[in-house]
């Protein structure tokens, strides 16, 4: 729990808390294939229990999601898309208030949020993200906003947030800054990797007055990237952090219903 201790708070739109925004059934799915118990999903579970339960789970799904893949069975493969397809989903991209990037390893966000900048899909960037709790090197968006200016985006066209640690905390630092200068919106855009996109949304939706509207979009990745969409069930380390979006996204439910956030 120290990162949860780290990270920012902020109110939830009650009216919003208990609507559930995920849909856990290929996950589940997902382990009964594989052989594993996928009780942990269950909604009555607290989010000790959901940590406690999945720690097995993480030790072996790796190994058994390969066994299933090369036993060449079509249902796996064809489960294997959906699960890629549901994570990754995205919206048509709309004229927006802003264009918000979620710090992180890959460029492929920020290049992504510049692409759109310059269609003019959006006037401005909001940049999202510090480091991990565990890891020490600049902000990255402070990393972001110096590749945006470089390529041509204006410094007044760009805002940072540079001390989130999470994806929630990306989220609940970024209101509360936009909330400490006024700053309105009733459309704004998102960009991530395709994995965490559901995550993304739905912990940001959460802490949204009802009315504004998100749009997903993906952030450019390398094709040959363990965690591409086209890669991630290929190795260990893939389906792992595939299998972790789904875990977080638990535990963040468990969270938000049990009012610990």
């Amino acid at each position: 729990m120290a990162i949860l201790d780290s990270e920012a708070r902020r109110p939830i739109v009650e009216e919003k808390r208990n609507i559930k925004l995920v849909d856990y059934s290929l996950a589940k799915k997902w382990l009964r294939e594989v052989g594993i118990n996928a009780d942990f999903f269950n909604d009555k579970n607290d989010v000790k229990k959901v940590i406690e339960e999945s720690n097995t789970s993480k030790e072996t799904i790796g190994q058994l999601t390969l066994e299933k893949i090369k036993s060449g069975d079509k249902s796996f493969r064809e489960l294997i898309r959906q699960i890629t397809e549901y994570l990754g989903s995205q919206d048509k991209t709309e004229k927006s208030d802003y264009i918000f990037v979620f710090g992180g390893k890959n460029v492929g966000r920020i290049k992504k949020a510049i692409e759109l900048w310059q269609e003019g899909w959006a006037p401005k960037i909001w940049i999202s993200g510090g480091h991990p709790i565990y890891q020490e090197y600049e902000p990255e968006a402070l990393t972001f906003k110096k590749i945006a200016i470089k390529a041509g985006v204006p410094e007044n066209c760009i805002f940072t947030e540079p001390d989130s640690i999470s994806i929630p905390d990306n989220c609940w630092r970024s209101l509360n800054l936009m909330a400490e200068r006024n700053i309105k919106f009733t459309k704004m855009i998102l960009i991530i990797s395709w994995y965490a996109q559901k995550r993304a949304w739905m912990t940001l939706d959460k802490f949204l007055p009802v009315g504004i509207k998100l749009i997903n979009i993906n952030a450019q990745m390398e094709s040959d990237n363990q965690v591409s969409p086209t890669k991630w069930y290929e190795s260990d380390y893939g389906i792992n952090i595939i299998f972790n979006e789904f875990l977080k996204m638990r535990v963040h439910d468990s969270l938000v219903t049990g009012r610990i956030v």
